[in-house]
């Protein structure tokens, strides 16, 4: 116990450093915002990048290890998407969404910090591999059955999923990733300028993702939604 206390407070203390600056006004609405897109759109990204690229993954592809994670989200999405429906009296579109938000894992903002600090840097490259399945199935698949059910008839299944695979084609951290893989499968060689440059930027991700999570916790109200919650 007293280990498991060790290896994930830090992590919520970051996340408590930044919650308690924001309710001192030490920064604004206007820095969450701003630390946030660093994370997003600069150091997740580099650090998914550098994780990928110097990891042999092609045993990380393996169907009973992504079983683990994707069998229990469905179960719970599905469950969850009932409830609302029918517990909350949600409409089909928000029961959807509502499922998505009480099964998805945070995989990005806290899954890394704390594989980071529970299991060291060879975790990383893994907890990758669970971002990257975790938006194609879930995030990808809610896009396309949304945009089927709303536009009903005007839009064909091809189209749909078209559409899905280009919002994951904009995320910059699964840009990023998939770009890592790339440069692993393919043995590729990095200019020394451009690995320096990267393993200065990539360290930060983690403490700013967990810093920018209880930094944004203060713009929200929390009791907001509480029942579902």
């Amino acid at each position: 116990m007293e280990q498991i206390l060790t290896l994930v407070l830090p992590v919520f203390g970051v996340m408590l450093c930044g919650y308690v600056v924001g309710k001192l006004k030490i920064l604004g609405q206007e820095s969450s915002h701003a630390l946030n897109a660093f994370v997003y759109y600069v150091a997740m990204p580099i650090m998914l990048f550098q994780a990928m690229a110097g990891t042999d993954i092609i045993g990380l592809w393996n169907i009973s290890f992504m079983a683990i994670f994707v069998i229990p989200q469905l179960v719970i999405h599905l469950l969850y998407f009932l409830a609302a429906k029918y517990l909350f009296n949600q409409g089909f579109k928000e029961a959807l969404l509502a499922g998505m938000a009480a099964s998805w894992g945070n995989s990005m903002y806290m899954g890394f910090p704390i594989a980071l600090t529970t299991l060291g840097e060879q975790a990383i490259a893994a907890v990758v591999i669970i971002a990257v399945v975790q938006t194609l199935v879930f995030m990808v698949g809610t896009l396309v059955i949304l945009d089927i059910s709303e536009n009903k008839g005007d839009v064909s299944i091809a189209r749909a999923i078209s559409r899905g695979f280009l919002s994951f084609a904009k995320n910059p951290a699964m840009v990023a990733a998939m770009a890592g893989m790339f440069v692993s499968v393919t043995s590729l060689t990095l200019h020394p300028a451009l690995t320096s440059f990267v393993g200065m930027l990539s360290p930060v991700a983690a403490p700013c993702a967990l810093f920018a999570i209880g930094l944004f916790l203060t713009t929200q109200r929390l009791t907001r939604g509480l029942g579902e919650v």
